[in-house]
């Protein structure tokens, strides 16, 4: 079985292919290896930008009028809680979601060896949400060139905000679960450079109209079939009415959905048995599975936006229990990407987070995790490293989205890396 999580990217900016070259400086007479990083995008057939008029809204309170870029017109938020364009129309919220929210919140990329020729390919998500601009799928020809695969199937059109990809019926092939603004498609590689839809028929329950986060897989019961935990993001129709709305702080949160993998082809969600996995609608923006506490069976982390992450122990029985011990990962800080690795080469999973601006980014390392499957964990969880000069004062003023773990200089210890964006707040 593969899984692959991959976590929400800034969007409306060109996709960089960096390139990494070792070369040695001297510095007080000792040589020190040193990296250089080269944006090879071009060179390497990567023309892929993300819908590229960059929103200029973020936080908006009462009698506030501003007016955006290109061709994005004048809004006027008025006391009722309502916006206006400058032609006096009044947008409802999910039109104004479409034209603002929804692009500052950036969409997602994997790699992914979709042909099984050994090279990395890699997946881009848009959130255009039209037939003429949609995600791409890149296939790697093995010199450091890519070329853009056109009707392999994979070219969903919606309002894209992640992909994650996985092997979910062991036929060695991997698979796309792409998240949407309005709903999530199921592709499936068919293993000769194609992909079928097959969202309907593998949900058969349904899929709701929502705004869905992120998205990962884990085979929580152990039976061989990695199953799928889907994000909910803002609920629209749970507004306040009030003069000072902030986003997303002042809406309402979706449930989250756990889909048990029948392997068949077909998913039943469960979350109305393991109730707690809902995460009681906050916001969240990913999730990651992963053996915490080293009992075979995949806990959970959510990472929420203005709530706080949610941290669920697997009892081994299919039900989960919600961590109540000081794991040191219930903050509140709108947290958006997460990434797992053994930081400090302890032998332990360590959990970086990447929060929203004026919010730290989060290096949590584990310290104990002997527990049973009752969910109990002994002492504390996780310790956060507020000091690391990287982590805290250089991220303090940044809006970061994903984090990354991997040896870049091959020296043995995991390097980290941010995605980060900026969004302009409203003048007037």
């Amino acid at each position: 079985m593969m899984a692959y999580l991959i976590k929400p990217t800034y969007k409306g900016l060109i996709i960089s292919l960096v390139l990494a070259f070792n070369f040695n400086i001297c510095v007080g007479g000792e040589s020190r290896e040193s990296i250089y990083l080269q944006d090879n995008s071009q060179n390497a057939g990567i023309d892929f930008v993300h819908f590229a008029p960059r929103p200029r809204w973020c936080e908006i309170g009462a009698s506030v009028v501003g007016t955006a870029t290109n061709e994005e017109l004048s809004l006027v938020f008025q006391e009722e809680g309502e916006f206006w364009k400058s032609n006096g129309r009044l947008l409802t919220m999910d039109e104004f979601a479409n034209i603002h929210l929804i692009k500052m919140n950036g969409s997602g990329g994997a790699w992914l060896d979709y042909d099984r020729d050994g090279d990395w390919d890699l997946y881009l998500v848009n959130c255009q949400g039209n037939d003429d601009i949609t995600n791409a799928l890149y296939e790697n020809q093995g010199n450091g060139k890519f070329f853009r695969v056109h009707n392999s199937g994979a070219e969903d059109g919606g309002e894209g905000m992640a992909v994650s990809v996985a092997d979910y019926n062991n036929d060695g092939y991997p698979d796309l679960f792409i998240t949407n603004y309005g709903n999530f498609k199921l592709l499936k590689n068919n293993g000769d450079k194609t992909f079928t839809d097959i969202s309907a028929a593998a949900f058969p329950e349904g899929i709701r109209d929502w705004w869905y986060g992120g998205s990962t897989w884990g085979d929580y019961n152990l039976d061989g079939n990695l199953d799928l935990y889907v994000s909910g993001y803002v609920d629209f129709s749970r507004r306040p009415r009030n003069t000072n709305l902030r986003f997303p702080m002042d809406f309402g949160g979706l449930p989250n959905t756990l889909y048990k993998n029948n392997g068949d082809d077909t998913f039943t969600d469960v979350t109305s048995i393991i109730t707690v996995l809902n995460d009681a609608s906050r916001k969240s923006m990913q999730a990651v599975f992963h053996d915490f506490n080293e009992d075979r069976f995949p806990d959970l982390f959510v990472a929420n936006d203005t709530d706080a992450n949610g941290f669920y122990l697997n009892r081994g029985d299919g039900t989960f229990k919600p961590f109540s011990g000081p794991s040191g990962l219930s903050t509140t800080d709108g947290s958006m990407g997460v990434a797992l690795g053994d930081m400090n080469r302890d032998g332990l999973t360590d959990l970086v987070y990447t929060n929203f601006a004026a919010e730290v980014n989060t290096l949590a390392f584990l310290v104990d995790n002997r527990s049973s499957n009752e969910g109990g964990l002994r002492n504390a969880v996780f310790v956060h490293d507020f000091d690391s000069p990287m982590v805290h004062k250089l991220s303090w003023p940044i809006i970061s989205w994903a984090p990354g773990l991997f040896d870049l200089d091959n020296d043995g210890d995991l390097d980290l890396f941010f995605a980060n964006g900026h969004l302009n707040s409203v003048s007037g």
